[in-house]
């Protein structure tokens, strides 16, 4: 297995659980709510557990895309600025 194709599959399973974080936070009370309201109390242990660790790891994920995102505007703007380039990634 190649270095690139392991670097694409941990990025692709970062972007992922970045998603998943994104889509299950403005939820997140409803679906605890929902889980918990399973009858069998060893599921909904079971469930909520996995469930937060994955929360857990897309929060992480995210803020780890955020970071990157962030670092890398800015360094398109310091190259852009130093090129003597007048144009801006975001206009407004």
């Amino acid at each position: 297995m190649s270095a690139v194709r392991v670097f694409f599959e941990v990025l692709l399973v970062i972007v992922a659980l970045a998603l998943i974080y994104s889509i299950v936070a403005p939820f997140k009370a409803e679906l605890k709510a929902y889980i918990f309201s399973i009858g069998d109390k060893q599921v909904s242990d079971l469930l909520y557990i996995g469930g937060y660790i994955i929360y857990k790891l897309g929060y992480l994920s995210y803020t780890l895309l955020k970071i990157i995102a962030d670092y890398t505007y800015q360094a398109i703007q310091y190259l852009l600025s130093n090129s003597g380039a007048k144009a801006s990634l975001i206009t407004g």
